[in-house]
């Protein structure tokens, strides 16, 4: 095992918004190493750039490009992490997408599988990995990011706030 000796947390939808957000609090509370998880490895990138210029301390981080509505790639991404870090005390499920689709009768239900896929599916999968891999070691955090619009729904993309009703409700 390389770097630090257990990872703080996993993190998926880490290139901008929450995800960063996210990863600069945990850098801020001492987190010794994370896993930053995201679809698009440019983005992912950007965004670990973005965590050294803003950090003063060294985090051993790993960049996984990954899609966490594919078990088998979200897999890949958690075995990375227990090759570098041996375990992870926290796992935030947080990548999403926006379909920005009318409910009904138009809606392209491709982009609605597509927003289900990632805001539903995604966190099941985080959560059933998350709790294999914590359960093994006897403990840790499991976070699910929903949204505001998972209580209080977006007019302008009702099947968001479905999907992240979806959320609240696990």
């Amino acid at each position: 095992m390389s770097g630090a000796e257990g990872a703080d947390a996993l993190l998926s939808g880490d290139a901008g918004g929450i995800g960063q957000a996210l990863a600069e609090v945990f850098i801020e509370r001492g987190a010794r190493g994370l896993v930053l998880i995201d679809l698009d490895q440019h983005h992912l990138g950007d965004a670990m750039a973005e965590l050294r210029s803003t950090v003063d301390r060294e985090v051993d981080v790993l960049a996984v490009a990954a899609d966490v509505s594919d078990r088998a790639e979200l897999e890949a991404a958690f075995g990375e992490a227990s090759e570098r870090f041996g375990s992870i005390d926290s796992v935030c499920n947080n990548a999403a997408t926006q379909t920005w689709q009318p409910a009904y009768p138009h809606a392209d239900l491709d982009a609605v599988e597509r927003g289900i896929d990632v805001n539903v599916r995604g966190v099941v999968i985080g959560c059933q990995l998350a709790f294999d891999h914590m359960s093994a070691r006897g403990g840790g955090s499991i976070v699910n990011t929903a949204s505001g619009a998972g209580k209080v729904p977006m007019p302008s993309d009702p099947l968001y706030s479905a999907s992240k009703a979806a959320v609240v409700m696990l």
